[in-house]
């Protein structure tokens, strides 16, 4: 106690002499890690400089050094208030230290432009972190943004550069922004199968819009591929329909409660086909391939017969003709795994392409969810491995991921663009439609060893510029 005494007389005739040399003293208690004492000598200080940036900040680190947090945040809150530009500096030197939490760290960040809103360095390490961790509202991640690539434009240096390249790469459910177009915005529970025309117009989706607890209402639904606006078109008793278009772009086959139709989109009028799931249309529009107790068949559209192609008693699902029309694609089972296999479309040759990740199990029973799609060149395949979309090439079994999960990717006839429902965080399960050259050259950009600091900073004024 009497040493308590002396000491506190000690600090007080320090304080006496002016506020520089009880900063010191405190600076060295914390120094040696004696933060007990240190707070006793800012706390004495303080109270003849209660305006002091300086000492409110110090004593908000030797709080923070024992744990006491409430007390260390209102001396940061009180120094950032009475703010200076050399505070803000501090703020922003201790927010950057590695051993520092990315939470609090964040807090520093907010308190540095507090006291100086001007300190750019301040606003680009904000921005990287929301820009990299904090879930906002889109309004709020494009001002993110727009400050991230304000802060690119004046600072040139390799720390910034980088630190914002890898805010970037680490943000996936941001970066599809970049070539990913929304096409739809429907107030609906969930989206189903989706195809698009050969024109490349329009599309049709599936809606499920729950009416109550116990009834849900699937929709198959029309849009232009320009438009976000869709037409009901016609009831389901599922979301499994998998509509195709024949090459007129104006009729369509989609299945319903296990049966198989051919629809014409001008005069409503449809032809009942034939039993069956997963209807795939043939590239000259005169046959549909389906799939009937995991064996796989071709109905003739204009006659409706139909006529097995290949019946071996293993599990097959999502057929889908080459664009040549010369062949038939489709998920298969092989010594319990699930491999995309192809057969002539007579059903002679069968060949397996590849072997895929998906199990054997998750196919069985969540068949629709791994749909797939070949390209108009026959060299590449589109499909949903079960953590995201991927793209295989069948002419050098090389895989590339479109980092993105998704279900029921389907090509353009164009072959440049993959419209898919995506379950990114930002994208909200609804329906869009991916530009793949965009996409590789995003993905180029992202490998490079050395980010370009305009690229990058296009880059992120193209993704602030999306529309929600």
């Amino acid at each position: 106690m009497k040493k308590r005494v002396i000491f506190i007389a000690i600090v007080i005739l320090l304080a006496a002499c002016g506020k520089e040399r009880p900063a010191q003293l405190g600076k060295k208690f914390i120094e040696i890690g004696d933060y007990e004492n240190a707070i006793v000598v800012f706390e004495k200080a303080v109270l003849q400089y209660p305006q002091d940036a300086d000492l409110r900040f110090e004593m908000g680190k030797a709080y923070a050094r024992i744990d006491e947090e409430r007390e260390a945040r209102q001396q940061f809150q009180f120094a950032a208030r009475i703010g200076s530009k050399a505070i803000s500096d501090s703020f922003l030197t201790w927010g950057k230290d590695e051993d520092i939490d990315w939470g609090s760290s964040y807090f520093l960040f907010n308190l540095a432009l507090t006291a100086n809103p001007k300190n750019i360095d301040a606003v680009f390490e904000k921005a990287r972190y929301e820009v990299r961790y904090e879930r906002q509202h889109w309004h709020e991640k494009q001002k993110s943004l727009l400050d991230m690539a304000h802060a690119l434009k004046k600072r040139s240096d390799d720390y910034t550069v980088n630190a914002a390249f890898e805010a970037l790469k680490n943000n996936k459910d941001l970066l599809f922004n970049a070539y990913a177009r929304q096409v739809t915005k429907a107030n609906v529970e969930d989206f189903g199968p989706v195809a698009q025309s050969p024109d490349g117009k329009e599309m049709i989706w599936v809606a499920a819009k729950k009416e109550n607890r116990r009834k849900t209402t699937y929709i198959l639904c029309r849009q232009a591929i320009t438009d976000t606006a869709a037409l009901a078109i016609r009831e389901l008793s599922s979301w499994a329909a998998f509509p195709s278009f024949l090459p007129d772009s104006i009729s369509i086959v989609f299945c319903d409660n296990g049966k198989i139709y051919k629809r014409n989109l001008e005069t409503e009028e449809e032809q009942f086909l034939c039993n069956g799931y997963f209807p795939a249309v043939s590239p000259d529009g005169q046959n549909v391939a389906y799939v009937k107790k995991g064996d796989i068949y071709i109905v003739s559209i204009e006659d409706a017969v139909s006529k097995p192609i290949i019946t071996d008693r293993t599990f097959k699902c999502s057929p889908r003709f080459s664009n040549d029309g010369t062949k038939v694609l489709y998920w298969g089972e092989q010594k319990d795994k699930v491999v995309l296999a192809s057969c002539d479309t007579s059903g002679q040759n069968p060949k397996v392409l590849f072997e895929t990740q998906i199990s054997l199990w998750g196919l069985r029973n969540r068949q629709s969810l791994y749909c797939f799609d070949v390209n108009p060149n026959n060299d590449a395949v589109v499909y949903n491995n079960g953590d995201e979309l991927v793209i295989y090439s069948l002419t050098d079994s090389s895989v590339s991921s479109l980092n993105l999960r998704g279900r029921y990717p389907r090509f353009s006839a164009d072959g440049q663009k993959i419209i898919s429902i995506l379950d990114t965080r930002a994208s909200q399960g609804e329906l869009w439609e991916i530009d793949k050259p965009a996409y590789d050259k995003l993905d180029a950009f992202l490998a490079s060893e050395k980010p370009n600091r305009k690229e990058m900073i296009k880059l992120i004024e193209k993704i602030a510029m999306t529309q929600k």
